[in-house]
């Protein structure tokens, strides 16, 4: 297991040095566009995993490249995902209730749901996720109804 702790530290540290090379920013300069102490940017660049709402500020300073820091630091919340996606659209349904319990659901995958769309993978999750709650709570309703 430190193995891979070790491994994630070292791409994330080769990740945040790079990013800032390729701006030819310093510590200072990335603290000072993402809000942060240059101390914290110099620790990033050791390969420290700062917590979630650090290591955003950091990425919204570097745009669509620092996304690469929330992959590699696995925080896959800190990506965002295109709000027009089915994927997208099928979680805002379910959320609404505006999907209901059908039999026919049970077993099938979110990605043979959705048809022929590409999903990432934290999408097909998070739209699984979201069918498995929607199925739950219904279940719960009808049997409610029931007794």
């Amino acid at each position: 297991m430190l193995m891979i702790n070790d491994d994630k530290r070292k791409l994330f540290k080769e990740a945040v040095k790079r990013l800032l090379a390729e701006r030819e920013w310093t510590y200072r300069d990335a603290g000072e566009a993402a809000g942060l102490d240059s101390t914290t940017v110099w620790n990033m660049a050791q390969g420290k995993i700062p917590r979630p709402e650090t290591l955003a500020k950091l990425i919204e300073a570097l745009g669509a490249d620092g996304l690469e820091l929330a992959r590699v630091a696995n925080y896959p919340a800190l990506i965002p995902t295109d709000p027009d996606t089915a994927a997208d659209q099928l979680l805002d349904a379910l959320d609404r209730e505006e999907l209901t319990y059908e039999p026919e659901w049970e077993g099938i995958t979110a990605e043979a749901y959705l048809g022929a769309e590409e999903m990432s993978d934290n999408d097909r999750r998070r739209v699984q996720a979201a069918m498995r709650r929607v199925l739950e709570a219904d279940k719960r309703r009808r049997e409610r109804g029931k007794g």
